[in-house]
């Protein structure tokens, strides 16, 4: 277990980073990932499938955790006319480019600048019907994670939706070196748009990222443990997983 020390460091180091050109420039990530574009559409058709199931509700309260530039959040809004998004970041650059890009949807969204753990703790338990995200939790360090999780769990009602795409590791070690020694070259896109810079911060990104990696496996069983039901993946393609799973 972390002391109060080491979790306030870990909340540190996840603040910074995406304080520099990823964050400046994080929506030429797609460029270096050909199926990004099916991935985030995919949480779009998979929370609007699930809002068809109730016509009843009037509305829908959605969290979308670490919401960078809004790439996700219009997925998540456009899912269902009665969703409202509490959109969390605690980048300033990032968060301002999610607000110019959904200025017209600002009567549905509550942008909130802060750290996703102290934003989740001031959510209401069992108030949220969907929480979804995408490439945030396996950058959270672990520590940090268990918090996370947690709190995922309190605030969503029973039955609520949790969705997240993110770069799930594999189980298979010997999978998980190949995909990303692949995804390490095709980085190498950002030479042909004159962008080196990028092509380095990506590729440190990623190899620090193994150091806190998350499995798919370690997922599923996280959730099964804090009350999920029918915990699944519904999407992978080399590095990048859906995970789906039902509060119960």
């Amino acid at each position: 277990m972390l002391n109060s020390e080491d979790f306030k460091k870990e909340k540190i180091d996840y603040n910074e980073r995406f304080s520099g050109i990823l964050g400046s420039d994080y929506n030429l990530f797609e460029k270096s990932v050909p199926w990004h574009e099916e991935l985030q559409n995919t949480i779009k058709e998979t929370i609007s499938n699930y809002c068809s199931l109730n016509d009843e509700a009037k509305e829908f309260k959605a969290i979308d955790a670490g919401c960078g530039t809004g790439i996700t959040t219009i997925r998540i809004l456009d899912a269902d006319k009665r969703i409202k998004v509490i959109a969390i970041d605690n980048e300033e650059k990032t968060l301002k480019q999610a607000e110019e890009a959904l200025k017209d949807k600002v009567d549905r969204i509550d942008f909130i600048k802060d750290d996703l753990l102290s934003a989740l703790e001031k959510v209401e338990d069992g108030s949220a019907n969907i929480f979804a995200s995408a490439y945030v939790i396996h950058n959270l360090p672990i520590g940090y994670r268990e918090k996370f999780f947690k709190e995922i769990a309190r605030v969503l009602k029973s039955g609520g939706l949790f969705i997240n795409a993110d770069k799930y590791a594999r189980d298979d070690e010997s999978q998980q070196k190949e995909d990303l020694e692949e995804q390490i070259k095709d980085f190498n896109i950002y030479d042909k748009i004159n962008r080196p810079d990028i092509k380095e911060e990506w590729t440190k990104h990623y190899h620090e990222d193994e150091k806190i990696q998350i499995k798919e496996g370690e997922q599923k069983a996280i959730l099964k443990e804090l009350g999920f039901d029918n915990v699944k993946t519904i999407f992978r393609k080399r590095m990048e997983a859906i995970i789906l799973a039902t509060k119960k």
